[in-house]
C-alpha cells in the first residue's frame, strides 16, 4: 500500500501580513491595527509605543506604508510565481525586522514559543511585525499555500494548497464571466 500523503497545514485564519497586503491602508486600518497590538502586547513599554504611535499617526506615515505594501506585494508575487524569494528580499526585510527583538522560550517538552518586543520605538516596528508574521508563516506553512485570487487579486492562504479563488463569490464571478463569453 502506498504511503499516505502528508496533509498540508493551513492556518485557521488569514495571517496579519495577508490583511496588510489586501488592505486599502487607510488611517483607520493602521489605527485599528495599533489598537489591536496595544491590547496584545504584554510589556508596558510596547503598549505605550503602540498607543503613542496611534495618537501621532500622520499622512506621511500612510505614504510610507503604501510604499512598503507595494514592495511587499512585489515580493509575494515573486514567491507565488517562482516559489522562492527574490534575492533582494532578505536585506529589505531585515531593515524592518531590525526594529524588533525576538525572544524564545522552550518548555520541558521542547515546545518553543517565540515572541517579539519593540526594540526601537522610533523605527518602523509595525512593518517589522508584519514581516515577522510573514517569516513565521513561511517557516511553519511554507509558500505553496500562498495564492492570489485571479478574480479580485486578493492574496489568501486558508483555502489550501489547490485552491484557486479566495471565496465562492470570486469563483462564481469568474464562472459567470466565462459563461457570458460563451453566449
Amino acid at each position: 500500500m502506498p504511503p499516505k500523503k502528508k496533509k498540508q497545514l493551513v492556518p485557521k485564519e488569514e495571517p496579519l501580513f495577508i490583511s496588510f497586503l489586501n488592505s486599502s491602508l487607510t488611517k483607520s486600518y493602521i489605527s485599528d491595527l495599533l489598537s489591536r497590538l496595544e491590547r496584545l502586547f504584554t510589556e508596558a513599554s510596547d503598549k505605550l509605543a503602540a498607543r503613542d504611535f496611534r495618537e501621532e499617526l500622520k499622512d506621511h506615515h500612510m505614504e510610507g506604508y503604501k510604499l512598503t505594501q507595494t514592495k511587499f506585494r512585489d515580493q509575494i508575487d515573486h514567491i507565488i510565481k517562482f516559489g522562492s524569494f527574490d534575492k533582494e528580499f532578505g536585506s529589505w526585510a531585515n531593515f524592518y525586522l531590525s526594529s524588533l527583538r525576538e525572544f524564545r522560550k522552550e518548555d520541558v517538552h521542547g515546545n518553543e514559543e517565540r515572541f517579539v518586543r519593540i526594540g526601537d520605538p522610533n523605527g518602523d516596528w509595525i512593518t517589522g511585525l508584519i514581516l515577522y508574521n510573514f517569516s513565521l508563516f513561511s517557516k511553519y506553512y511554507g509558500h505553496s499555500i500562498l495564492k492570489m485570487c485571479p478574480s479580485c487579486s486578493n492574496y489568501f492562504t486558508t483555502k489550501g494548497k489547490y485552491a484557486k479563488f479566495c471565496s465562492d463569490e470570486c469563483k462564481k464571478h469568474v464562472s459567470s464571466q466565462k459563461q457570458e463569453e460563451l453566449d
